[in-house]
């Protein structure tokens, strides 16, 4: 583990490494593989790994994931990885096409829809044994912008919980999901989740871009710090150390909530208030018979109630805020 003084600037120069030795022609899963190693502890390595339960075939290799395990690779080959020891699943490329982004959603999908053992009894604190997925390139060939309309063009037909977390253009900037409560501002990044076993909440996940330059790997590796805390609790990383300095500034290019099948599932425009930076229901506006307006809705039963003894009617009508 590097020491964490300093360990932005670390991480900036690293992405200026993984540039440099990309355009000499090495790949970006090595190059990748090698720059994380050394920020790791254990019982994390990166490395080449081969999924058993996918069953045999180059579709079950992934050139860069993230696991707990052998801290060494097999002789000749991937190390052979249990579904359930795969904390991360990167697909690489040196530039994201539309075709790169497909083939990214297919492979890192395959992992994410394994079947996990189940938890032990008398857990209690925080457990995500879902891998992350992560789409990592060094350029593209859309702008984020453009990137992000054909994430949610895939979207469309691909289940929510087998979705990418993060979308990585290293020259450019990250694609992910950040989360918002009804009522609150954008707070921070969202984990997807793998499972319809929690409750339905009233919050709303945004695809969040930053156009951050080669800072990009600064938020991958918060980003994926926090996920390898909560996958393996009791690990301690730098995920704030590694964006120390950085920007947390975006845009968000779309929204999503969850339905009562617990699916993320497109926000209507209509609930759209000023295009993202605040999503809010619609508000009602509250009238006696006589079409007079109720200020509050409690003040009006306090009247109501006083001179009749009784709640009364009224209508309720919904109103538009622009």
């Amino acid at each position: 583990m590097t020491s964490q003084t300093n360990i932005a600037d670390l991480i900036r120069d690293g992405a200026q490494e993984i540039v440099r030795r990309t355009v000499t022609g090495v790949e970006v899963s090595t190059a990748l593989a090698d720059f994380l190693n050394p920020l790791l502890v254990w019982p994390y390595v990166t490395g080449v790994i081969s999924v058993p339960e996918l069953g045999d075939g180059a579709d079950a290799a992934y050139p860069a994931a993230v696991h707990t395990g052998a801290n060494t690779q097999q002789v000749g080959g991937p190390v052979q990885t249990p579904a359930a020891n795969v904390a991360c699943v990167f697909h690489t490329a040196r530039i994201l096409t539309a075709d790169e982004l497909r083939t990214g959603y297919a492979r890192i999908g395959a992992v994410k829809r394994l079947k996990r053992p189940p938890h032990p009894n008398g857990i209690t604190h925080p457990m995500n044994d879902v891998p992350l997925g992560i789409i990592f390139c060094v350029e593209s060939e859309s702008s984020l912008e453009g990137v992000a309309e054909q994430i949610m063009a895939l979207n469309r037909t691909t289940p929510s919980c087998e979705w990418p977390d993060m979308v990585v253009v290293l020259q450019k900037g990250t694609i992910n999901y950040a989360v918002q409560f009804e009522g609150d501002r954008i707070k921070g990044n969202f984990l997807l989740p793998n499972t319809t076993d929690f409750p339905v909440m009233p919050m709303y996940a945004h695809v969040f871009a930053r156009g951050v330059g080669l800072h990009s790997l600064n938020r991958m590796c918060g980003f994926l710090f926090m996920h390898l805390e909560i996958f393996s609790p009791g690990v301690k990383l730098p995920e704030n150390a590694a964006v120390e300095g950085v920007s947390s500034m975006g845009m968000t290019l779309g929204a999503y909530q969850f339905n009562l099948k617990r699916e993320l599932v497109p926000v209507p425009d209509e609930m759209r208030m000023d295009r993202g930076a605040s999503l809010r229901n619609l508000p009602f506006r509250i009238e006696t018979l006589k079409g007079n307006s109720c200020r509050t809705y409690s003040s009006f039963l306090g009247r109501k109630a006083a001179r009749s003894g009784s709640l009364g009617r009224c209508h309720w009508r919904p109103c538009l805020c622009i």
